[in-house]
Parts: C-alpha cells; structure tokens; sequence
C-alpha cells in the first residue's frame, strides 16, 4: 500500500519539479499522514539519508532543495535506511548521467538547474520492481 501511496506523490511531484522547479511540501504531508492512518510500519532509522540531505539544502541553498529532502524523509521512513540510500544513489548516479549528457549537447548558458524529483521516481520505480 506504502508503495502506491509513495509512487503517486512522486509522478506529481516530478510533474511539478519539471513544470514549475518547486516541490509542494502540502503534498508530502498529505501523503505521510494517508501512510499513517493505513497503519504502515514507520522506520524511524530511514529518515537518517533525507535529514542529511536536508541539512545540506540549507547549508548550500542555491544547490540542493530543501524539497528533495523531504522526499527523502518520506520514503526513508516507510522503506527504511539502506532501500532509502540505495534509492538515493540510483537517482544521484542517473541525475549525473542526464547532467553530463545535458552539458555536451546543450550550450552552458542555456543550463540553470535539473530537478531531482523525476530520478527519484525513476529509481523508486526501478527498486520496486527489482527488489
């Protein structure tokens, strides 16, 4: 059930990071709490990956978004640690390949940011069906 819940929060949050480059925090808390009343388990250990991205989104704000963050706490708490890292770096490893194949096909100027939501449902998807 936690999987349905999480996978549909992420194609509107990417439809969201894509379109508008912001993430809606109104439905991450929307999420968490359809998540509590379907009494998933709560992996308290799995928010240890988001809160460190968190923390980094508020050191270096112009690079991170404080967004993907809490992402990462939702899933991290409904998947656990080590699926919540592993999700993590399967996103950070395909947002690196986008990043370089943006960067050889387009002209620097025209490069401003890439929204990390569409990676993060990218690599949700991939662990749900491989796991």
């Amino acid at each position: 059930m936690w999987v349905l819940i999480i996978e549909i929060l992420l194609i509107f949050l990417a439809y969201s990071d894509i379109k508008y480059k912001e993430i809606d925090i109104r439905f991450i808390l929307i999420s968490f709490v359809l998540l509590v009343l379907a009494k998933t388990d709560i992996l308290l250990a799995g928010i240890i990956p988001g809160m460190v991205m968190l923390i980094i989104s508020y050191a270096l704000p112009d690079q991170i978004g404080s967004g993907d963050g809490y992402v990462f706490v939702l899933i991290g708490l409904f998947s656990g640690f080590m699926n919540c890292m592993l999700i993590m770096f399967m996103a950070a490893v395909l947002c690196f390949i986008y990043g370089i194949i943006v960067t050889k096909t387009i002209p620097e100027s025209e490069i401003k940011e890439i929204p990390f939501v569409p990676f993060i449902l990218i690599s949700f998807s991939e662990f749900i069906i491989f796991r």
